[in-house]
Order: C-alpha cells, then structure tokens, then sequence
C-alpha cells in the first residue's frame, strides 16, 4: 500500500472489501473492532496526493520492509520470553519483567 496510488488503492479497497465481508460473518463484535481500521482504509481510498515514486524508493522497499519485520519479529518474542518466562533460550530475559 505505499507504492503507487493506482496499488494503494486497490490494495485498500481489497483489504476493506475483506474487513466488512468478516462483519456480516461474525456480526457487531467484528464491526465494532473493524470499523478503525475500515475508516483508515476508506480515507486512503479517497486520498489524492500524487507522490511520484522514484527507483531507489521501490529498491530499498523489500531490504527496509524485512527489517523491520526481522526487529517486530524479534521484539515480539523476545517480549513474550521476558513476560512469560518459558524457559527457553533466554531465561535471563524473566528478570527484566514487571507485572
């Protein structure tokens, strides 16, 4: 959704399409949770900045985008070895835990 707006678009109307088809399947729990989220989408969908998009941007893209998933990844079970103490590669982590 950060390429071209032509891609932003489709992309947010696909993802918005998904969001409120989960509604009618699992009913006011998921519209009360989906609509943030649909909202956002709705906006990019109607946002009409013209950004032009050069090379570099489109070839950093893929190196920036698995970074950071590498650093979510990597936080998230990290967190969740420190909170939870599992026990298994860093039991070191426990001791940095407040609850």
């Amino acid at each position: 959704m950060i390429w071209t707006p032509l891609v932003r678009r489709t992309s947010a109307i696909i993802l918005a399409a998904i969001f409120v088809s989960a509604i009618f399947e699992f009913g006011k729990v998921d519209a009360i949770g989906h609509s943030g989220i649909i909202v956002v989408l709705l906006g990019i969908v109607a946002d009409d900045d013209r950004a032009a998009v050069q090379a570099r941007d489109a070839v950093w893209a893929p190196l920036t985008y698995g970074g950071a998933l590498a650093a979510f990844l990597a936080l998230y079970y990290l967190g969740h070895e420190a909170l939870y103490d599992a026990g298994l590669q860093f039991p070191e982590l426990a001791n940095l835990a407040v609850i």
